[in-house]
């Protein structure tokens, strides 16, 4: 015996009336009314708002990103033309350390 013989079928007729029908009165499923291709060019056209405004604060956020990095490179060099300073100051302090102190060896002998 077959164990599905007992079971309801799916319908097979896929057409709108059939499936409207399978669904029941009332369904959203038939042929829209008016007031629901208002309601449906509503929501699509507040979909297209909020896609706008989800556009517009990325553009804003890669704006703040992009003026923040370009920020941080200036900083980088910044600091890197200062370490290159000391770096020549400190060994110009180290040399004149070194020549006082052959100086005073000298005076020593």
């Amino acid at each position: 015996t077959n164990e599905l013989e007992g079971m309801a079928q799916p319908p097979t007729d896929t057409s709108e009336g059939a499936l409207a029908a399978s669904v029941g009165p009332g369904s959203a499923v038939g042929p829209m009314s008016g007031s629901q291709l208002n309601a449906g060019s509503a929501l699509r056209t507040l979909i297209g708002q909020k896609e706008k405004e989800l556009h517009d604060m990325n553009e804003y956020r890669i704006q703040a990103l992009e003026g923040a990095i370009a920020e941080r490179d200036r900083q980088v060099l910044e600091l890197r033309e200062n370490f290159k300073k000391l770096k020549v100051d400190f060994q110009y302090n180290l040399q004149l350390i070194e020549d006082r102190d052959g100086e005073l060896e000298r005076y020593d002998a």
